[in-house]
């Protein structure tokens, strides 16, 4: 194929509505899972092979570009979870949560727990963010009302050094971590993590 300036190349494919058309059509069919032995043949009337090869690398890059996008939209996303105290590490003054990020695209998202704890056993409890300064808790028990809030999920009671996993599909906002074994709240085992586009 002799080579041909880009500003020639965008020229004949921008010329070439009908097999945009026709392509556009193929791809939702493609989307669909429809899509079966279409041909492509009658929009290749092109006056010589370097036009036809043109069509051809069209049709390849938007089916790459298109199945690139839908599937990063739906990726499957991982989040770490542990679940630390002093007896993980003796200069951890407070028990805690650490996630290996805080910020997530909306989708699925499996969030993955390991307590590692030498001696106490610990949850994740999931909630939205509503921008209250505390979650309502029960006195007398030390620890989150549950009947006051709204769980997506949870990862219950892990015996030190075990692990547990939990798979949701979120939406955009705050989010919401934590403990609710009696007094491990109130000692910090809270945390935030958003989800955004």
């Amino acid at each position: 194929m002799r080579a041909l300036s880009v500003a020639k190349i965008r020229s004949k494919v921008h010329r070439n509505r009908q097999f945009q058309l026709l392509f556009s059509s193929g791809t939702r069919k493609i989307r669909r899972g429809t899509f079966s032995n279409v041909s492509f043949r009658s929009i290749f009337r092109t006056r010589n092979q370097d036009e036809c090869n043109i069509d051809w690398i069209c049709v390849v890059l938007r089916v790459v570009r298109d199945c690139w996008r839908r599937e990063r939209g739906h990726a499957h996303k991982m989040l770490a979870i542990k679940l630390q105290d002093s007896s993980t590490d003796p200069s951890i003054t407070h028990m805690r949560i650490v996630v290996d990020r805080d910020a997530l695209t909306p989708g699925l998202v499996t969030l993955q727990a390991e307590n590692q704890s030498k001696n106490l056993v610990h949850e994740v409890l999931v909630v939205r963010d509503v921008g209250a300064k505390e979650l309502p808790l029960n006195a007398k028990r030390d620890r989150v009302n549950e009947a006051r809030v709204r769980r997506l999920g949870e990862i219950g009671d892990l015996p030190p050094g075990k692990r547990g996993k939990l798979t949701l599909n979120l939406k955009p906002g705050t989010y919401l971590l934590f403990c609710n074994q009696p007094g491990h709240y109130g000692d910090g085992m809270v945390t935030k993590i958003t989800i955004a586009p």
